[in-house]
């Protein structure tokens, strides 16, 4: 999601994202979900810039993808207000 700094107050744009990394014939281990992760933080940095203090973070530990919409929601909701 964009939002503007006209619409946060804050100085700069900011784009928030989530990604969410899922096995199709099998569960991801969290080694190799770090592995995208690390491969998709070096292709956006190529688009625009990342906030230091979150680049190499692991991934978080699993989630049943039947609770990912409410959990998406939630941290959403904590993060925009």
């Amino acid at each position: 999601k964009f939002l503007s700094a006209s619409t946060t107050g804050l100085e700069s744009n900011i784009v928030v994202f989530l990604v969410v990394y899922c096995g199709e014939g099998r569960p991801l281990t969290r080694n190799e979900a770090d592995q995208y992760r690390s491969t998709t933080e070096t292709e956006v940095a190529k688009h625009v810039p990342l906030r230091q203090n979150r680049i190499g973070r692991m991934v978080s530990k699993p989630v049943p993808y039947s609770l990912l919409k409410g959990l998406i929601e939630e941290r959403a909701n904590d993060y925009l207000t």
